[in-house]
């Protein structure tokens, strides 16, 4: 089996402190990296840092860019912000979760699901949200603390997994668990989905 060669093509530096999230633009030349001071920095890989988005006031844990190209983060400051790339502004703020956002992803519809670990108690994890009017659609219980999410490819279902060793299927519509699972003994950590 021939072995495949990478080269560094460029060393991107961040602010001091920790960077706890990345997202790399479809065309690779643009990075954003999301860290424990609250910001996100822009870089490309041949000008250094263009941009730094600031307005979390908690370290940004997830992000994403949605199929319209908008940047979304969610931070410690139980927050989801919504960003125009081309300018650096805020679009929006989406408010609701009472703990930190741990995950994002994005749905049909310009619908997007957060999640948070509840802080090891019973809040509702799960949220979907309507992008474009910003309110919350629906919240889904996932019973302790939400580990991971993973939307399918029909854009409807979602799946969940927490600390109670439940694995859960979704219906984003109307926010009805489809199917639950019990995995004793089987702690996990992520999810993936095998495309056709």
């Amino acid at each position: 089996m021939a072995s495949t060669r990478y080269e560094r093509e460029a060393t991107l530096r961040a602010s001091e402190d920790a960077v706890r999230c990345v997202v790399a633009l479809p065309d690779g030349r643009v990075v954003v990296g999301g860290s424990r001071d609250g910001d996100l920095e822009v870089w490309h890989r041949k000008l250094g840092r263009v941009m730094t988005l600031t307005g979390h006031e908690g370290t940004v844990r997830c992000a994403l860019l949605t199929r319209a190209g908008v940047l979304v983060s969610g931070a410690d400051d139980c927050t989801i912000k919504c960003w125009d790339l081309a300018n650096g502004s805020c679009l929006q703020t989406l408010s609701g979760h009472a703990h930190g956002i741990e995950l994002l992803a994005e749905l049909s519809g310009d619908r997007l699901v957060s999640g948070t670990d509840g802080g090891g108690g019973t809040e509702s994890a799960l949220k979907v949200w309507g992008l474009r009017s910003g309110q919350c659609l629906r919240s889904l219980e996932q019973s302790i603390g939400l580990v991971c999410v993973m939307p399918l490819s029909d854009g409807r279902r979602i799946i969940s997994c927490g600390f109670d060793l439940l694995l859960k299927v979704w219906d984003a519509n109307d926010g009805s668990c489809l199917e639950a699972a019990y995995l004793p003994y089987h702690h996990i950590t992520c999810l993936a989905q095998q495309l056709p």
